[in-house]
Order: structure tokens, then sequence, then C-alpha cells
């Protein structure tokens, strides 16, 4: 007569090993040290927004058409040009800050322009005869390099007065400086030389 305890208890054996089998495997998984890899969310830097170019800082240099020389007579010049084109002849202080510079103009005709030196505007022009001696051409150097010159010389004066004439039988400019006494220069108007100067 079969054992009935032995045929019962070999399928609960079976089942037995089964399940330690399983615990096995779990925990040699859960042992090795492995991890399942993680992928932290990384927020995304901006880009460093540009900076704005800066522009280039203002300077003290004069507007298109306003007269660049530091002298009064001058820039008297330079603005009477700007508004009739040719050559200047004569430089005459008025009242203030105005000037009348007599212009031969590249036609050979005269005109008076009554212009404020601080910013070159004219405020009139008439035709005006030149003298004998600008008629026929127009000097060789001009009057703002003779202006230039005569202030070198004598570096602490402002030209009051300038004119072209004729000394000795040569073609000058006359150039009236003052401060720092009042000299009057003759500047030879093909060389800019100066011929001669004086007290005045």
């Amino acid at each position: 007569m079969p054992n009935p305890f032995s045929l019962r208890t070999i399928p609960l054996l079976a089942a037995a090993s089964v399940l330690l089998v399983t615990s096995a495997c779990g925990s040699e998984g859960a042992d090795s040290g492995e991890t399942a890899p993680t992928t932290s969310a990384t927020s995304a830097t901006p880009a460093p927004a540009s900076t704005p170019a800066e522009s280039p800082a203002a300077t003290d240099a004069p507007a298109p058409g306003e007269p660049s020389h530091a002298d009064p007579a001058a820039r008297a010049a330079q603005g009477a040009l700007a508004a009739v084109a040719g050559d200047v002849i004569s430089i005459d202080r008025e009242r203030g800050s105005t000037w009348s510079v007599l212009v031969r103009g590249t036609n050979g005709s005269g005109t008076e322009v009554y212009v404020d030196a601080t910013n070159g505007t004219v405020s009139r022009k008439r035709s005006e005869q030149l003298p004998a001696v600008a008629r026929s051409a127009a000097p060789t150097f001009t009057a703002v390099e003779a202006i230039d010159v005569a202030l070198k010389a004598q570096p602490s004066g402002a030209v009051h007065e300038l004119d072209l004439d004729r000394d000795r039988g040569r073609v000058v400019w006359e150039i009236e400086v003052r401060g720092g006494g009042n000299t009057e220069f003759y500047i030879d108007a093909s060389t800019g030389e100066i011929v001669k100067q004086e007290r005045a």
C-alpha cells in the first residue's frame, strides 16, 4: 500500500523549489548594484543678449559749411567763399561779428559779402567794383594763407583788416594785426613771403 504522505508532499516540494529559484534570481538582480540610467532635465541657458554698439562720441568738429579757422577774419573769408565761389580780395570788420568780404568771382566780377564770422551766415550780398590790382587775375597766395603767415609772426594777435594792394611794383597782401601790438604786414601775394612789417 503506497504511502499517502509521500504522494502529497511531492507536488509541494516542487512548488517550493520553483519559489526558491525565482526568489534567488530577483535578489541577484537587486544586489548587482546596476541602476537604470536616469535623465536629468536641464534647462537651456539663454545666450547672452548682444549689447547695442555704442555710437561714436560727439566731437567739436564744425558742421558742414561752418567756418573752421580760429581767426575771425579768416572765418569770415571762409563763410564768404561758401556763398560766392572765387577769391577773397579784401576783408574789413563791420559791427560785432559781421565782416564785409570782397570776393573776385570765377567770372571776374566783384561781390561784397556781409558774413557773420561766428557761424558763416551771410546777411546780404551786393555787386562791387574790384580794385585795379585784382581785375586781371586772382592772387596766387590766398587771403587765408596770408592770414596764417601774419599770425605765425604775431601769434597773440588777430586780423583786423586785409587788402590786396601793390607796393613798389609788387602785389602784396596788407594785413593789419591787433593784439600784442598793432602791426601792418606786407606779404607777397605770389610767394607768401613777408616783405616788410611795421607798427601801425
